[in-house]
Parts: C-alpha cells; sequence; structure tokens
C-alpha cells in the first residue's frame, strides 16, 4: 500500500528546499540545485494534492475524488493567475498562444538529460531580463532628457545625473536575481553607463545651443530696447520750443518715464541680467550726460541771444548818446566860455542819467556797459572841451580882428594923412630962391626938386610911377599886400626902390614884417 503526504504546503516547501545540514557530496549537489531553483524563479509554490482514489494503480479522471479534482483546480487557478498579465520567457512572450510551446520546449529540455539543461533555459530567461531591463533603461533615459525643456540655467548636470543613476538603479533592482547570466549583466551595464554618458553630453551640447540661441535672442531684444531708448532721448531732445528752465523742470520725470520704458521692455530677459543691469547703468548715465548738455546748451544758446539783445540795446543807446552829444555841439550859443563850459558838463550829466536808464539790466555785459559808458564819457568830454577850445580861439581871433581892425583904421588915417600932405603944391627952384622960409607939414623935411628929376614937386607919388595896394591886394611882384596896404610900382620891371625920394616912405623888402602887420610882397614895397 502506497504512503501518502500528509503536511501542509509550508512544511513541504521546507522539506524540499531548506539546505541539508549534512555532509557529503550528493548533499552539496542538492543544495546546489535548491539554490539555483530558487534563484531562477520569481517565487515558488508547493502544491499538496490529495489521492486521487484509493487504488491508483489505474487512474482514470472519471473516477477521481472530488478533493483531488479540487486540489487540480486550485493549481490551475493559479497558473492563470500568474499568466493574467504577459510574461517573457528569454525573448518569447508567455501568453495563451506559445504558453504550450514553452511548456513543451521546457518538457523537451528536461526530458533529453540532466538538469544542466534547465541551467541553459534559466540563462536565456535571465538574458531576456536583463536585455529587457536595458530597453528600459534607454527608453527611460531617453524620454526623461526629452521631457527637460532646455535651456537650463543652473542644476542641468545634477539633473541629468539623478535620472540617470535613478534608472540604473532600477535596471540593478530588475537585474538582481541574475546570476547565472551576471557577466553579461555587467557587460550589458558598462554599456549602458556609455550610452548614459553619451545622453549626456547630447543633453549638455543641446543645452548648451539652446542657451546661445535663447542669449542672442535676448540679445537683440536688449539691442533693440537700447536703440529705442536713445531714440526716444534725442526725439525729446529735438524739441526746440522749450526754454532751459522748462527743461530742467521736464527732464526728470522724461529720465524716470524712460527708464521704467526699457525695465518693462527688458523685465523678460533672465538670461542676461547682468548685461541688462549694465546696459541699464550706462543709459543712465548716458541721459543724465545728454540731459544735462541740452539744458547747457539751451543756456547758452539764451545766454547769446540775451547778450545779442543787450548788445543791440547797448549799441542803440551809445548811438543815442553820441547823436545828443553831437546835437548839443550843433547848437549855435554865443556864451561865454565859462557858461558853455558849465552847459556842456550838464548836459554831458544829463546824456550819462539817459544812458544809464536805457541800459540798466544789461547783466550779461554789465562790464561793456561800464567800459563803452567810460569811453563815451571821454568821447563827451573830449568832444566839448574841443567846441569849447574852438569858441576860445574864436573869441581871440574875434578880439584880435577887432584890433587889427582899428589899427587898420589908425594906419589908413595916418596914411591919408601922409597922403594929403604929400600932395600939397611944392614950392618950385626959382621960388625957394624968393622964399627961403618954406616949411612943409609936421613929420616931413623941406626939399625942393632938382631940375633934373623927373617928377615934378607938385606931382603927387600915385602919378609918379608908384601905386597904392590895399590889405590883401594882389600886387605886381607876386603875393598880397601887407595889413594896412604899401605903395609898389605898377610894372614888373620897374624897381619900386628907385622911388624912395620921391615916395617920403620906408621901403621893406619882400617877406620883411611891415608896420601895420603882415610881410611885404615879393619885390618890396614902400610904407
Amino acid at each position: 500500500m502506497s504512503s501518502f503526504y500528509l503536511g501542509t504546503s509550508k512544511e513541504a516547501f521546507a522539506m524540499i528546499f531548506d539546505e541539508e545540514n549534512k555532509r557529503g557530496e550528493k548533499v552539496k549537489e542538492r543544495n546546489k540545485v535548491r539554490e539555483k531553483l530558487l534563484s531562477s524563479f520569481e517565487s515558488i509554490n508547493v502544491s499538496i494534492f490529495p489521492a486521487p482514489c484509493e487504488d491508483v494503480h489505474d487512474l482514470d479522471p472519471n473516477t477521481t475524488s472530488e478533493e483531488f479534482k479540487e486540489s487540480v483546480k486550485e493549481l490551475k487557478d493559479a497558473i492563470l493567475d500568474q499568466m493574467s498579465q504577459p510574461r517573457s520567457f528569454g525573448t518569447v512572450v508567455v501568453n495563451s498562444q506559445n504558453v504550450d510551446v514553452l511548456v513543451k520546449k521546457f518538457v523537451e529540455e528536461l526530458e533529453e538529460g540532466d538538469i544542466v539543461h534547465v541551467k541553459s533555459v534559466v540563462s536565456q530567461l535571465q538574458r531576456g531580463v536583463v536585455d529587457e531591463a536595458k530597453r528600459c533603461f534607454e527608453e527611460n533615459l531617453i524620454e526623461a532628457y526629452k521631457e527637460i525643456d532646455v535651456p537650463v540655467r543652473d542644476g542641468l548636470e545634477e539633473l541629468l545625473t539623478q535620472e540617470r543613476d535613478a534608472l540604473l538603479d532600477a535596471f540593478e533592482q530588475n537585474t538582481a536575481k541574475v546570476d547565472l547570466e551576471a557577466v553579461y549583466k555587467d557587460e550589458v551595464l558598462e554599456d549602458l553607463e556609455h550610452f548614459a554618458d553619451r545622453e549626456l553630453d547630447a543633453k549638455r551640447k543641446e543645452n548648451l545651443l539652446a542657451i546661445q540661441s535663447r542669449e542672442a535672442e535676448q540679445n537683440g531684444i536688449l539691442a533693440t530696447a537700447v536703440e529705442e531708448f536713445r531714440s526716444a532721448v534725442e526725439s525729446e531732445l529735438r524739441r526746440g520750443e522749450e526754454g532751459s528752465r522748462q527743461m530742467q523742470q521736464r527732464f526728470p520725470e522724461l529720465k524716470n518715464r524712460m527708464v521704467s520704458n526699457f525695465v518693462e521692455k527688458t523685465r523678460e530677459l533672465d538670461w542676461i541680467p547682468e548685461m541688462v543691469e549694465k546696459e541699464l547703468e550706462r543709459l543712465k548715465r548716458w541721459v543724465s550726460i545728454r540731459l544735462d548738455e541740452k539744458v547747457k546748451a539751451k543756456q547758452k544758446e539764451e545766454e547769446y541771444a540775451e547778450r545779442s539783445e543787450q548788445h543791440v540795446r547797448l549799441s542803440r543807446a551809445a548811438d543815442d548818446f553820441r547823436l545828443g552829444v553831437e546835437s548839443e555841439l550843433q547848437k549855435s550859443k554865443e556864451w561865454s566860455t565859462s557858461g558853455l563850459r558849465q552847459t556842456f558838463q550838464q548836459e554831458k550829466e544829463r546824456l550819462i542819467g539817459i544812458f544809464r536808464n536805457s541800459t540798466d539790466g544789461l547783466r550779461r555785459i554789465s562790464q561793456q556797459r561800464e567800459a563803452e559808458l567810460e569811453k563815451l564819457t571821454s568821447w563827451a568830454a573830449k568832444k566839448f572841451e574841443e567846441k569849447v577850445q574852438a569858441a576860445n580861439e574864436a573869441e581871440r581871433l574875434r578880439e584880435r580882428e577887432q584890433k587889427l581892425s582899428r589899427e587898420r583904421a589908425m594906419l589908413l588915417k595916418a596914411q591919408e594923412q601922409s597922403f594929403l600932405s604929400l600932395t600939397r603944391p611944392q614950392p618950385s627952384v626959382y621960388d625957394q630962391y624968393s622964399s627961403p622960409s618954406f616949411s612943409g607939414p609936421p613929420g616931413y623935411s623941406t626939399y625942393s626938386t632938382p631940375p633934373s628929376s623927373p617928377y615934378s614937386p607938385a606931382t603927387p607919388p600915385s602919378k609918379a610911377g608908384l601905386k597904392l595896394y590895399k590889405g590883401g591886394q594882389f600886387t605886381p611882384g607876386g603875393g598880397r599886400a601887407p595889413t594896412g596896404g604899401c605903395y609898389m610900382s605898377p610894372s614888373p620891371g620897374f624897381s619900386s626902390r628907385s622911388s624912395r625920394s620921391s615916395s617920403g616912405g620906408t621901403f621893406y623888402k619882400g617877406g620883411q614884417f611891415t608896420p601895420g602887420g603882415g610881410r611885404a610882397p615879393k619885390g618890396g614895397c614902400w610904407k
């Protein structure tokens, strides 16, 4: 009679797979088989079947007991449960279509010989596990790296390394029970590490190119913002209707507005923040300089215009001053020299006051104003003094002319008296013997004309070859008669000097001073 096992499944599992604590080659071989079996399968369950019937020599499915059928059903359900999801055996997927083939092949391998043939099947199964883990690693690594959006500023290396290490850990876990193909697993692991390094380098390069592209794009945006900033500032500076004071009031608000616009345009340039900050600082300095230059240029322009206008006012005031002086000089005054000088001094003070009033407020050319006033004052004093001196000279000339007129009148009177004395009848040569006591006019000597004289005593000098020329009258010898007149021969060829005895006067050579004033004309004359 056959014996039956009456223990539980756990007890049966322990009896089969627990190592034997005995010595001997057989024991070692059995323990090694146990170890390989446990490592070759994810899980091993032991099913206990009751005796199909009392007599097992003639078994028939229809005659088996209900307990046996129930145990078979439980085994079937357990197998179906494990096969509810696709499994792989080596490179073949275990499903309802090929499970029979796999089981048949496994049975054939077992029937061909020793348990060593089971190792080849298990090795193929473990290679499949390694290959599947490799495929999962590569796909998951590529997908993980693809999901990382570039460019990444910081932490990309750490992120890529974490993804790689996590997938390598997953590979290790998935292949932890692979012992028969440990060498193959290590080779695959080394290949996966190289694969991960290549993917990591590719991602680095992709990130670098993306960074360069992003920076180039943002640099273009920054350059445009800078150009628009400068253009807007220059456009504002071209407005010429404002004065420097209005500019100084408006420019601070303009600068703040321009800076705010620039900041708003460059807010999203997160890849070049340092460049944006440096450019902003340069623009702030530049706009401050440009605005200051514009204000100073406008101030100079206004100062030049104001200075020009003040120069015009100064010139007009100077012209009015000179015109007033000239007008005063042209007035005919018969005043005395002292009165004229006093009048001119008063007029000068009046013109200076007018000049000061008309040039009041010329702060831009105050020094020129004072210098011009000093020159005008000096010029007016000189002109007035010249007028006074001219009046002085005219007065002296009038006095001299009056004096000369008086002297001329006296001389003419004396000449007339002399002429009258000369024209009186003179006694003949015969009469002087009969009238020896004749006396002439006072101042003249008594004389008698000898018989040989060409002139008669009764003939006046004018008819004796001499002619009276009044003062200033042209004379035959050239020049003019001196003041008071003189006697000269009317004929240039006749010497006036030869008529001295008959003229009764004094002969003066040409150029010699005469008693009445002036000089004797060319050829000399009698006076």
